[in-house]
């Protein structure tokens, strides 16, 4: 394949991308970073982006709250996941071997999701991932090419159970274009003043989580403001304790002798830093040099960071009796380290669902210190109603229904 350690995106390359929609994607023959859910890790996850809700992480709180005990918060599921063991044929096996973009650096665009049950103490997850669409595109960094390539994941837990599915959105760039195009050329980065900080701060200080207190329907009106969180100035110490609790993704990034297996494992991945040394390309999220080579001034954080800290925004708002039933956003600009983020959102919407459920729906945002909204987003919350008490959980799709009554005929013994 002609694309292979070259970093530049071919016509074949796309080709081979294309032909992979539909067909389940290898996710590794390694365990995932949490195989079962546990309230330790869930409450690792969520302190690693700034959440200390009770109810992700507190035995005793959870044990009271209507679900009987803790959940995990709603992006707990980028942790877990064994691949679905399907039987595929040897075409489809020659379509899906190699790597068609190796050595062009991805970017996280966007996500949607759907909820539809808890995750608790002892469940394991199993997931099933295709790409979905293939799009061409010139990239915004350059003269180069992009693809934009939409992968959809479905997850069950252990008794064939659908829990949720994400929609991800990975825009690949080739990095010589992006380091000759500049585009961020003449970002600064912020000079915070005492004053500044302390009115960061104070946001913090203020930060309330709804928790047992129900937001009932009947209380909430379009037009209502959620209470504002802050994220930042946003560290390299941030980023380190995000990986804490989300571990290092599909990559599996590991030190030393696991780091030199893995190195052998995907060697693409691995380019030399400033002391000739292999070193992944991750660290463009902390190794500014390393940033620039990808057409970034500065390293920048994960989009993915991001979707959760809109998600802790809506979680604290609506309280342990509500359902984050869909979620969606979109990451258009950096976060650079550095920066300072101001979450905001607004219900835009509330109505009666067919099935009696009460529903309502919010614009959320995230803004820097510049004034630039980053990532703005769109989700729909089931509140409890003084009328209906606790919203019941909504039901997957017949589709992702049929998906998995599929791969269960073709599928191992989970």
């Amino acid at each position: 394949m002609d694309t292979v350690d070259s970093g530049l995106i071919t016509d074949s390359g796309i080709d081979t991308l294309r032909k992979r929609i539909g067909i389940p994607q290898p996710l590794g023959r390694g365990s995932p970073f949490n195989t079962e859910a546990c309230v330790d890790t869930m409450r690792h996850f969520a302190n690693g982006y700034g959440d200390d809700n009770p109810l992700f992480g507190l035995e005793e709180y959870g044990a009271k709250s209507r679900w009987g005990a803790c959940i995990a918060p709603p992006m707990y599921p980028e942790t877990m996941g064994f691949s679905h063991t399907i039987s595929l044929d040897d075409e489809s096996k020659k379509i899906l071997k190699g790597d068609p973009l190796s050595g062009v650096h991805a970017f996280w665009s966007g996500v949607e999701w759907e909820w539809w049950r808890p995750i608790v103490p002892g469940d394991r997850l199993h997931k099933f991932m295709t790409i979905s669409d293939v799009i061409k595109k010139k990239s915004e960094f350059g003269g180069g090419r992009s693809v934009h390539i939409l992968y959809k994941t479905i997850y069950s837990n252990q008794n064939w159970e659908p829990v949720c599915a994400a929609s991800r959105i990975m825009i690949n760039a080739e990095r010589e274009s992006a380091t000759k195009a500049g585009k961020y050329a003449d970002k600064k980065r912020p000079d915070y003043k005492p004053e500044d900080i302390a009115a960061i701060d104070k946001v913090y200080e203020d930060e309330v989580v709804r928790g047992s207190e129900p937001r009932y329907w009947e209380d909430v009106k379009e037009g209502d403001a959620l209470p504002q969180k802050v994220k930042g100035p946003y560290l390299i110490t941030d980023v380190i304790s995000f990986h804490i609790g989300w571990g290092w993704g599909r990559y599996r990034v590991a030190p030393l002798r696991l780091g030199y297996l893995n190195r052998k494992r995907i060697p693409s991945f691995y380019s030399e830093n400033e002391f000739g040394a292999p070193d992944v390309a991750q660290r463009c999220h902390w190794n500014d040099d390393f940033a620039r080579t990808v057409g970034a001034p500065y390293a920048y954080d994960y989009g993915f960071m991001r979707d959760c800290w809109l998600v802790h925004l809506i979680s604290d708002w609506m309280g342990d009796d509500a359902w984050l039933w869909k979620f969606e956003d979109s990451i258009r600009l950096f976060n650079f380290i550095g920066d300072t983020h101001w979450m905001n959102g607004n219900v835009v919407e509330k109505y009666k669902r067919e099935d009696g459920g009460h529903a309502v729906v919010l614009e959320i945002s995230g803004t820097n210190q510049d004034g630039d909204v980053t990532c703005p987003g769109r989700a729909t919350i089931l509140l409890p109603s003084r009328e209906g008490g606790s919203p019941a959980l909504p039901e997957p799709s017949h589709e992702v229904c049929r998906i998995l009554e599929d791969i269960r005929g073709q599928s191992q013994e989970l």
